[in-house]
């Protein structure tokens, strides 16, 4: 392995926000899941069944 002390981002490139890249995929998921999965009552069985 070698060590990269030397590495810099260029000029103008924004740093990567993973907290954002979380929010994002995380609404992406959720949709996902509201199209895949129908709502059934009651409504502990189908949070079960979307979080399984």
């Amino acid at each position: 392995m070698v060590a990269a002390d030397n590495l810099q981002m260029s000029q103008g490139e924004t740093p990567f926000d993973l907290s954002a890249y979380l929010q994002e995929r995380q609404k992406l998921c959720e949709a996902a899941l509201d199209g895949a999965i129908p709502v059934t009552y009651p409504e502990k069985i189908y949070e079960a069944m979307r979080y399984s």
